[in-house]
């Protein structure tokens, strides 16, 4: 076998001195063309290693996030029973943020994601917006399985814990349930509801909740005589806030420039008390 290998060799050796310059360039071209070839053929017949991005995905939430890996060119699979997407390992982190500026995926986030998705290059903000976001799907599931409760969407706003003793900022949310079609949902489940989100939620009294039905009217407002009614406190908040609002912008804007200003103001308007200024008119006295 080694005499066989030398002939060869040698042989070899012989036909390669044998030939020209131009002979021999054309084998080293071809020779490298070759192996070129080999190793792309290798690249992109391999199969790359596909991790889980999301689970436990809703039919349209698979169908909305697929449609953007395609926009993004991210290959992608589902699993067995198309509840969940895999990707290629080295796209998943790119797959997740680009997900999250198009506000993907919808109403499918839990606490188990948030935990199996969390690294160690994730920032503190990252990580609280993560739990947020879970809280609210979390709720909103529980919510759910309140009977008459076809849908439901929680959003909050979570106080910022700050070492300030005058901070005034607190937590709020609002609830959205979409009631089952000839239902009502009585004042003892819409309490629930509240109560529900409210010791759900770190400093989140039931006040700063509202709860809103598919009629678009407000479920958790007061009915007595003496107290405003809410929408209309809503409205009326909101009126001032924006004529204050527009007022310190056009001011703002005289000394900046406009487009250079933004103004957020934070109105709170006191309804639980009145002034009335009452008059008495009495006949002349006559003797």
């Amino acid at each position: 076998m080694g005499n066989t290998l030398e002939q060869m060799k040698e042989q070899l050796n012989e036909f390669y001195k044998k030939l020209d310059k131009k002979q021999k360039i054309k084998i080293g071209v071809s020779g490298l063309l070759i192996i070129i070839s080999m190793a792309l053929l290798l690249t992109f017949t391999s199969e790359p290693e596909y991790v889980t991005l999301f689970s436990e995905l809703e039919p349209k939430n698979v169908g909305e996030i697929t449609a953007k890996l395609d926009e993004m060119t991210i290959p992608w699979k589902n699993n067995e029973t198309g509840t969940s997407i895999l990707v290629p390992k080295e796209y998943k982190n790119k797959a997740q943020a680009n997900l999250a500026v198009a506000g993907l995926p919808k109403g499918n986030f839990s606490y188990e994601q948030m935990l199996d998705n969390s690294s160690i290059t994730m920032t503190n903000e990252e990580r609280k917006k993560r739990f947020v976001i879970a809280q609210m799907n979390a709720l909103a599931r529980t919510i759910e399985e309140i009977d008459g409760i076809k849908k439901a969407m929680v959003n909050l706003t979570v106080a910022e814990d700050t070492n300030f003793l005058m901070n005034d900022q607190k937590s709020k949310a609002s609830v959205f349930v979409e009631v089952e079609s000839g239902k009502t949902l009585s004042k003892e489940q819409v309490d629930g509801v509240v109560m529900l989100v409210s010791n759900g939620v770190k400093s989140l009294e039931p006040e700063n909740i509202s709860v809103v039905d598919n009629r678009g009217q407000v479920l958790n407002k007061e009915t007595d005589g003496n107290t405003f009614d809410a929408s209309t406190q809503l409205g009326l908040q909101q009126q001032v806030k924006n004529e204050l609002q527009e007022s310190i912008t056009q001011f703002l804007a005289t000394v900046y420039g406009t487009g250079n200003v933004a103004v957020m103001v934070n109105v709170k308007l006191d309804f639980d008390s009145e002034i009335t200024d009452m008059k008495e008119f009495a006949p002349p006295y006559s003797r």
